[in-house]
């Protein structure tokens, strides 16, 4: 069992992800924009995973950023742009890097 995190973007808001928050569940609320999440520094071994609902679209984007220098699969963001959408990112330390290990197929 894993406690879910549930976040409610807003357009042009942003929060920082702690390395605790394993299963983040994520909602839109308000006009179109986008919802920046950074994420926490790498760390061998953790798996951060995001599911989102209905609420999120192709004008209501969830967009994950690393830490400033770190990667997200060699890219500088991953962004969530459909309903249902889900991915599980796996951290390596030292390069600060994270990498795609789970994605749901668009």
């Amino acid at each position: 069992n894993g406690t879910i995190n549930d976040s409610t973007a807003t357009p042009g808001g942003s929060a920082t992800l702690a390395v605790s928050k394993h299963f983040n569940f994520l909602t839109y609320s308000g006009g179109n924009g986008t919802y920046t999440i950074t994420l926490p520094e790498a760390e061998d071994g953790v798996i951060l995973r995001f599911k989102t609902d209905d609420t999120i679209l192709a004008n209501k984007t969830i967009t994950l950023q690393p830490q400033s220098g770190g990667r997200i699969d060699a890219e500088s963001t991953y962004v969530m742009n459909r309903s249902y959408d889900g991915v599980s990112l796996l951290g390596r330390s030292g390069s600060n890097n994270w990498f795609v290990i789970q994605k749901k197929e668009k």
